[in-house]
């Protein structure tokens, strides 16, 4: 019998929810579909500065908002979170670059961190 060296690939989570309205969410500092750019990463060449985000559409009436990065094809059993912001007021419509540093500085009031999968928030 052959050994197969294929691992299992993590669902994509957001396909296991049910349907809700939609928003745009872009960035000034990356482009869909193109590779995350070194200053974004954990990498040798990184110095995993959190990008710029915004987002528009929303629909009327939402209470708030959170952001996380996952990363469904990290290493890992499941993936890897890299990075959540809650308490995100509704009037809230855009973070910084390097909104993400590990002290919270540069959230925007009310809002906070959770540590991802490699212990540090931010």
């Amino acid at each position: 019998m052959a050994t197969s060296l294929t691992r299992p690939v993590a669902p994509e989570p957001y396909a296991l929810l049910p349907p809700v309205p939609s928003f745009t969410i872009t960035s000034a500092d990356w482009v869909h579909g193109a590779p995350v750019p070194d200053v974004h990463t954990h990498t040798d060449a990184g110095q995993d500065v959190s990008p710029q985000l915004s987002w528009s559409g929303f629909p009327e009436g939402t209470a708030g908002f959170a952001v996380n990065v996952f990363d469904p094809d990290a290493p890992g059993v499941a993936g890897w979170w890299h990075w959540t912001v809650l308490g995100l007021r509704p009037d809230v419509t855009s973070l910084d670059r390097d909104a993400g540093r590990p002290d919270g500085s540069g959230l925007p009031a009310g809002a906070f961190h959770l540590r991802g999968d490699d212990g540090v928030a931010g």
